[in-house]
């Protein structure tokens, strides 16, 4: 269920980010720093619900991340942006950082899961 969840956002992601600007309008403008976090922190916390270990999710997230703004250069209207990216970063970093707290609080101070 995780993994096809984790299909499922990524496909939503990448049409939302790869639309062409006129498509979007207003959704572009307002959605801003907040929105690329917030979905690339979603992206993270899926893949890791999905199997993948902390580190290796946040890598993929945002190498996902990156190659999606690589490929804004071929959507009408849209421009990679290195705001975004960072913003992407920012999401993934906050739900890495929170996923390893929460498991680390689960492992207890033996450092053995619950």
């Amino acid at each position: 269920m995780w993994r096809a969840a984790s299909a499922v956002w990524m496909v939503l992601v990448a049409v939302v980010s790869l639309l062409p600007q006129d498509a979007i309008g207003a959704l572009s403008r307002t959605a801003g720093v907040a929105g690329h976090a917030l979905a690339y922190a979603v992206l993270t916390y899926l893949l890791v619900c999905s199997g993948v270990g902390v580190r290796r999710a946040a890598v993929g997230a945002w190498c996902y991340g990156a190659s999606i703004e690589c490929l804004q250069m071929f959507s009408p209207g849209r421009t990679p942006e290195v705001a975004d990216l960072l913003a992407n970063g920012m999401g993934v970093v906050a739900a890495a950082w929170v996923l390893r707290r929460l498991h680390r609080r689960r492992a207890g101070p033996t450092g053995r899961g619950v």
